[in-house]
């Protein structure tokens, strides 16, 4: 049965008023975010998710955008990551813009009406660890719960290298609707 919002092998989480789904097996994508009737991750980008890993509800970690061609490790099993052809044939050198968790299955699991997720650099992909792709090692967890009229993510990262976290939503905002985030104090631009 076609679930209302659904895409692929997703986790839901869901009260009377929000639906959420995220495609744990896909980078934990938030491919729905609905309040109500109202859907509000752009499921116009839905294309871009399904082409190489970017649109909807993308996570960034625990690199930013491009690494230096020098930090970029080979990819022995390319058949795992059927996006990294596509993006080659555009020059685009770095098989994995804004890091590996985007790109690879999460451990997942419901707690309480909350949903748990983890990434680590042991994990694999193939005979591929996540630390051989990204470089060094890391872990990533993610909870979400829902709050009256939407999701609380608490997203933190712990690494041997300085690393980011970030969250690459494409939103469809009504009017009169915000996005609004409590972040510790501190952010890099320009690397």
């Amino acid at each position: 049965k076609k679930k209302k919002w659904g895409i692929m092998n997703s986790r839901i989480l869901k009260s009377n008023k929000v639906f959420s789904e995220f495609a744990s097996e896909r980078g934990m994508n938030l491919t729905c975010f609905a309040v109500g009737e109202t859907q509000l991750i752009a499921q116009a980008t839905k294309d871009l998710f399904i082409e190489r890993f970017a649109g909807l509800g993308s996570l960034i970690g625990p690199h930013f955008h491009h690494r230096p061609k020098e930090a970029i490790l080979p990819v022995v099993q390319e058949s795992y990551f059927p996006h990294i052809p596509r993006v080659r044939a555009k020059g685009i050198l770095e098989p994995f813009s804004h890091g590996i968790a985007r790109y690879v299955p999460w451990e997942c699991q419901e707690v309480k009406g909350s949903l748990k997720a983890h990434l680590s650099s042991d994990m694999k992909v193939g005979d591929m660890s996540l630390e051989s792709l990204e470089g060094f090692k890391f872990q990533m967890d993610l909870e979400v719960s829902i709050q009256q009229n939407g999701l609380l993510l608490d997203y933190k990262i712990d690494a041997e290298k300085p690393s980011v976290l970030g969250l690459h939503y494409y939103y469809t905002l009504v009017t009169g609707g915000r996005v609004q985030g409590d972040i510790e104090p501190v952010y890099s631009v320009g690397g």
